[in-house]
């Protein structure tokens, strides 16, 4: 089945003089600075609290020493900014870290609620799309924030760490839910002011981020640290505002498949697929089907006011959103038909953890599939587009994937298949291609010369894209990796690397000098769908095709 979006026919919010603008970037840059504020106090006043060391076993009431104690010093030498670490914690008198977890995000909780109001009473028609978006992405960081508290209840260390790689996944996707709250605010309302930025540096500096497995760190002190990341940069929170659920989500753990004749002798009845999808159960434990008949849907999406094209967001502008957790699809087809001239017209944005696709095709021109957010996998699907457009701050994996780079209608207009969004050295997401073809449409392999096509660009300052024994044919540039917008941007940060490339695309030593050629098994491994997304925990569960052993 294919969806079909007409983006050049959606209305969205009215135009106001440059006055109200003005007025509105002022009201968001008030709101922005004060929470900042409310960020840095939460910082250095409640939530600060000595980091015990991992070996520590006296109980005794150490002697006053001056300069931070030994637990904040330990702690603070992992991360970017060491010194700022310690300046911010050197009056901790806690040696507890879920203490000070719970602490943290009591105190976050407070300021997103106080926040919640001031971002909503500062919505205008300029802005509103922006504001709609913080509204969703910041809900869905504070429910993500409840779920890690919830885990980190438990006094079972095997409990905590069999649940490690789940934590992490949600403190880094409410980290992402924030950056994209910024990325709209900055799409729709321009750059943020240089004020506000100085501050949100000072704040994200105080504690930076740092993976466990680069340090060795003990998951709770781990968890401690990017709980306090995450708090630095919520400069803004959302209120409370409804998901855009346009799909049906399947749960994990199900003991068996769902029955496809009972399936389709239930959901058939109903004519609309957003009709089925509201009758979808609450907290069901077993998978949730929606069989779609074979056709084409055109929808096409209509909001009321005057249309302004400035104002679409890329977040809101997908034919097809998918949030939740577990989701899974096969054979369908989605497709933004806005063409090159509509910019960023997303066919499918995936914001939902442990989501996989089969047999799936996605089409679109510039930002065809935005893989927003969380653990996600794709398994002999064909992507189609020209600009960017496999981008996101998700861990993706695709597998026996075809991507198609298709000829745009702009005359010289550059190919480039990926786009990846990580902000942060200590995240650990990226974009990982196995045993993948880059294609192109026959039209654009005759014209190559005239329309460049590279593998991959930084979005963010820490871009991460790994091909693993991929294909590559002749359309593709030699260099092979392409700077955002002819700057240095994330070039000294970002990891673009391949293992074992081949095809009439592969030339290594042609590729440019800031790309990197894997050369061991154990490197490659890392970016392997079992280690990279805890793939043999769920992926086998959905049956999927999918390869999960190593490479040797």
């Amino acid at each position: 089945m294919v969806w079909n979006s007409r983006e050049d026919e959606i209305a969205l919010y009215g135009s106001g003089s440059l006055e109200s603008s003005k007025t509105s970037t002022r009201r968001k840059c008030t709101v922005t600075f004060v929470v900042l504020l409310l960020a840095g106090i939460l910082l250095a006043i409640i939530v600060p609290v000595t980091l015990h060391a991992r070996n520590s076993s006296d109980d005794s009431v150490p002697a006053q020493q001056a300069g931070p104690p030994a637990g904040v010093t330990t702690a603070c030498s992992a991360t970017q900014y060491p010194d700022t670490c310690s300046n911010t914690l050197q009056n901790s008198t806690h040696s507890d870290a879920r203490i000070f977890t719970s602490t943290t995000v009591a105190a976050a909780s407070t300021g997103v609620d106080e926040t919640r109001l001031s971002i909503k009473n500062s919505q205008t028609p300029e802005n509103a799309p922006a504001v709609e978006v913080c509204l969703d992405t910041l809900t869905s960081a504070s429910a993500e924030l409840e779920v890690v508290l919830k885990d980190l209840n438990t006094t079972d260390k095997a409990v905590l760490n069999a649940t490690f790689d789940d934590i992490k996944t949600r403190l880094t996707a409410a980290m992402e839910f924030h950056t994209t709250c910024l990325d709209a605010l900055e799409e729709v309302g321009g750059p943020i002011s240089p004020s506000v930025q100085a501050v949100s540096k000072k704040s994200t500096h105080s504690l930076h981020s740092e993976t466990i497995s680069s340090h060795g760190l003990n998951p709770l002190v781990w968890i401690s640290r990017n709980l306090i990341v995450w708090i630095s940069r919520n400069l803004i929170a959302g209120g409370v505002g409804h998901r855009r659920n346009f799909s049906a989500v399947g749960r994990h753990g199900a003991t068996a498949p769902p029955s496809p004749n009972r399936a389709c002798k239930r959901y058939l009845q109903r004519r609309k697929i957003m009709d089925a999808v509201k009758n979808a159960p609450i907290k069901s434990s077993s998978p949730y089907v929606i069989y779609i008949k074979s056709g084409i849907y055109n929808v096409i999406y209509i909001k009321s006011g005057i249309y302004k094209e400035q104002s679409m967001t890329t977040f809101l502008s997908p034919t097809l959103i998918v949030e939740g957790q577990g989701f899974k699809a096969k054979g369908i087809q989605v497709r933004n038909t806005a063409g090159p001239a509509g910019h960023q017209a997303v066919a499918l944005r995936v914001s939902a953890d442990k989501s996989s696709f089969y047999q799936c095709t996605f089409d679109s021109f510039q930002d065809t599939l935005y893989v927003h957010n969380y653990r996600q996998f794709y398994r002999d699907c064909t992507i189609k587009g020209t600009i960017d457009y496999i981008f996101g701050n998700a861990w993706a994996v695709f597998q026996n994937c075809r991507l198609t780079a298709k000829k745009s209608t702009i005359v010289g207009q550059v190919n480039v298949y990926t786009a990846q969004g990580k902000t942060d050295r200590g995240q650990t997401t990226g974009i990982s291609f196995q045993s993948c073809t880059f294609d192109a449409t026959t039209d654009l392999a005759r014209n190559s010369k005239a329309f460049p096509t590279y593998l991959g660009r930084p979005w963010k300052a820490y871009a991460t894209t790994v091909l693993l024994r991929s294909r590559i044919l002749a359309h593709v540039r030699p260099q092979g990796w392409l700077p955002w917008n002819a700057s240095n941007f994330g070039l000294r940060t970002s990891y673009f690397a391949e293992y074992q490339s081949s095809g009439p695309g592969a030339l290594p030593s042609s590729r440019v000098a800031w790309s990197k050629q894997i050369k061991t098994v154990t490197d490659a491994n890392k970016y392997q769908a079992s280690v990279f997304i805890q793939g043999n925990s769920w992926v086998k569960a959905t049956n999927f095709p999918y390869t999960g052993a190593l490479f040797t």
